[in-house]
């Protein structure tokens, strides 16, 4: 199990979401880029590494719906490896509490948070995950964001919504449905979404 969680992923670069972290592509961003996705990121030590067991149907975390964790949206980083798909989302704030998220599993339609109107999809299902505690920040307001999907990555749509009542929620689009495993990571703090290929 160990040398699958040390696999690196397959790095594709594209611009960061965030002029927190990045203001324009640049020689830094593949660094920045490798922390987000590398599967050797998640340390053994915290108690949410990435041997979380991939599931189907329904996610839940153990203390979900607290929304607790008052976080801050930054960053986003998408990439692969041989065996599944990986987006990391990643927050600033207080990381003494842990994120909280859930999922009802694959659908064939996602709907906005704040407006309750479907989003146009690329695919034939998709996934929608909401994490719990996420408050919008009005000093570096962000907005819905459409990420372009890297070469190489078998995902249609990453839809990440700007912050609603406490909730941000992530929209993932696929054309097969597969099994997916979630869980969270510190320093920095970050919800990481593993969709098997």
């Amino acid at each position: 199990m160990k040398s699958k969680i040390h696999k690196m992923l397959k790095i594709s670069t594209i611009c960061l979401a965030s002029a927190l972290i990045l203001g324009a592509c640049g020689s830094s961003e593949t660094e920045n880029y490798a922390k987000y996705t590398a599967v050797n990121s998640a340390p053994a030590e915290d108690g949410h590494t990435s041997e979380v067991e991939f599931q189907e149907g329904r996610l839940k975390s153990d203390n979900w719906p607290d929304i607790s964790a008052q976080v801050t949206y930054v960053n986003y980083g998408v990439g692969n490896n041989e065996e599944f798909d990986r987006v990391v989302v990643e927050y600033s704030g207080d990381s003494s509490v842990p994120l909280s998220f859930f999922s009802d599993g694959w659908t064939n339609k996602v709907y906005d948070s704040g407006r309750g109107e479907p989003f146009e999809l690329d695919s034939v299902h998709a996934i929608q995950i909401k994490v719990g505690g996420v408050n919008y920040d009005f000093e570096n307001p962000s907005e819905t964001q459409k990420v372009t999907i890297p070469e190489g990555v078998n995902l249609k749509n990453v839809i990440i919504e700007a912050p609603f009542e406490g909730h941000q929620t992530i929209n993932i689009g696929k054309d097969t449905v597969s099994k997916v495993r979630v869980f969270t990571l510190e320093n920095p703090t970050r919800l990481v979404i593993d969709i098997a290929k």
